[in-house]
């Protein structure tokens, strides 16, 4: 019992506690629907930004990137700069939203474009997907507790739920958007404070680079090289992310092309970004940690 009040316990329950009273605070006074789906459209390019960067750039990404990262070398890394391109396309596509003033979700935008048949298989995928992904999440969470802090992930997977479904429903987009922020400002804190100390004792950057496995740097000689080129212009090509009912929400909630446009833009400068701290802390590791399988890398890392 001693155990689950010491200080790494503590910062946890002080963080969900303090995610659930932002969230709960934040979705105070909602008296409408358009209110509840949309913040009627009240958040400025700041919030809508940090909103957008804690949807598309979770925690998930960096448990599933370093792995690969760790495991295949550089031409993973490259392979996922195809999202930043993609939220370069996004700066052009994404302004489009204004012109669907009276939609609130991807279902409302699809029927106004192609009917109500659309719009109910939109919802039902939508809901499908959205549900998988919330799953995974708590799932990922579960998992990360009982790895990391040897608590049972059944129960941080009901607790993690219960905290999520309190707020969520309570406040709908504004709750949300709020506890986007927050935790995105503690995200944007944290990893670069690992990437950094991570690579205080690895050595330093020039002794990283010169040290990692030489098969860690190939690329067009890696044996996979045409599947991750396939991946690099689908994710280029395509911005993935823009067929998400939570992304369409988002953009559904600016007010003008302009706020879209530069919501994009700034995601776009940010995500190579963090893609190089994930590189910094994947060959960081490998120079730590060379012989720690690679899915269990990142709770080795915070371990």
């Amino acid at each position: 019992m001693q155990q689950y009040l010491s200080i790494d316990y503590l910062i946890i329950y002080v963080f969900l506690a303090i995610s659930l009273l932002i969230g709960l605070r934040a979705g105070r006074g909602v008296k409408d629907v358009k209110e509840y789906v949309i913040a009627n459209r009240s958040f400025g390019t700041g919030a809508l930004v940090l909103t957008l960067l804690a949807t598309n750039i979770a925690a998930a990404s960096i448990f599933d990137t370093i792995p690969y990262i760790f495991s295949e070398g550089i031409i993973m890394a490259m392979t996922f700069l195809a999202f930043s391109i993609s939220y370069v396309v996004g700066i052009f596509i994404a302004p489009k939203a204004v012109n669907f003033p009276g939609c609130m979700t991807m279902g409302d935008l699809m029927e106004k474009l192609y009917g109500t048949t659309s719009k109910i298989i939109s919802g039902v995928l939508g809901f499908i997907k959205s549900s998988c992904l919330v799953g995974m999440e708590l799932v990922l969470l579960g998992i990360i507790s009982e790895k990391i802090l040897n608590i049972p992930a059944q129960w941080t997977i009901i607790i993690g739920g219960i905290l999520l479904a309190m707020y969520s429903a309570h406040g709908g987009i504004k709750s949300v958007t709020i506890t986007d922020v927050f935790q995105f400002v503690v995200f944007s804190i944290g990893l670069p404070c690992i990437a950094y100390f991570m690579l205080y004792k690895a050595g330093g950057i020039q002794h990283v680079f010169t040290n990692i496995p030489i098969e860690r740097f190939k690329v067009t000689s890696h044996e996979d090289f045409s599947l991750y080129l396939t991946l690099f212009l689908i994710w280029s090509i395509f911005p993935t992310g823009m067929i998400d009912p939570a992304i369409i929400q988002r953009l559904l909630m600016g007010k003008t092309s302009k706020d879209l446009r530069n919501q994009y833009l700034i995601v776009a400068c940010f995500d190579p970004a963090f893609q190089w701290m994930l590189v910094i802390i994947a060959f960081s590791a490998l120079i730590l940690f060379p012989n720690v399988d690679a899915q269990q890398i990142v709770p080795h890392i915070f371990n």
